[in-house]
This record gives C-alpha cells, sequence and structure tokens, in this order.
C-alpha cells in the first residue's frame, strides 16, 4: 500500500480516535502526526492490507493513552513546553510563546 494513499483513506479514522481519548483537538492533531510517522517506518512491514485500518487506530489509541499519562504525571504545561521545543525557535520566543499560552488558559 503506497503511505499517500494510507493517509488519505485512514486519516479522519485515526484522528477521531485519538480526539475520542484526548477531548483536545490540538493532541488529536499530533498523536495523528506520531502515528502516520510510525507507519511510515513500518511500512514495508505491512502483510495484511485489510487490517491498516485496526493497526493505525490501535497506535493512535495507545499514544493517547501515553500522552494522557504524561498529562498526569507532568502537568498540561509539560506538554505545551515539548510542542514548542519541537518548533526551530530561541529560547527567548519559546517562552514568550508559552507566557501566552498560560495566559490564555488563565
Amino acid at each position: 500500500m503506497d503511505f499517500c494513499e494510507m493517509y488519505e483513506q485512514y486519516y479522519h479514522r485515526v484522528y477521531y480516535t485519538a480526539l475520542k481519548v484526548t477531548k483536545n483537538p490540538c493532541s488529536a492533531e499530533d498523536i495523528l502526526q506520531e502515528t502516520f510517522i510510525k507507519a511510515y517506518d513500518k511500512l514495508e512491514g505491512i502483510r495484511e492490507e485489510g487490517k491498516v485500518g485496526a493497526w493505525l487506530s490501535t497506535i493512535a489509541h495507545r499514544k493517547a493513552i501515553d500522552l494522557l499519562r504524561v498529562i498526569k504525571k507532568r502537568g498540561p504545561f509539560f506538554c505545551q513546553l515539548k510542542r514548542f521545543r519541537y518548533l526551530n525557535l530561541s529560547m527567548k520566543m519559546r517562552i514568550l510563546m508559552l507566557s501566552t499560552f498560560v495566559n490564555a488558559v488563565i
């Protein structure tokens, strides 16, 4: 199965699986990306194309549960800090973005 084809066919299913668990659209988008990154890495090992949707949903569900565990353990602020780390920004800009996030939550 071609990766683009797989993404087009299953991205809604993966997104809504993650959204159902996290109840957060931003977290669901992150999980969507992580799920398809993992799928891309394992694309060569897919034997039964009929089970791809279930496999992707399982990955998304487990990643969503892992995220909820991290939030419970470290708090939501840590997750936002982790998200901004992936952006190629200076530390000053990261702090500015985080302060904006915190002010929006408060």
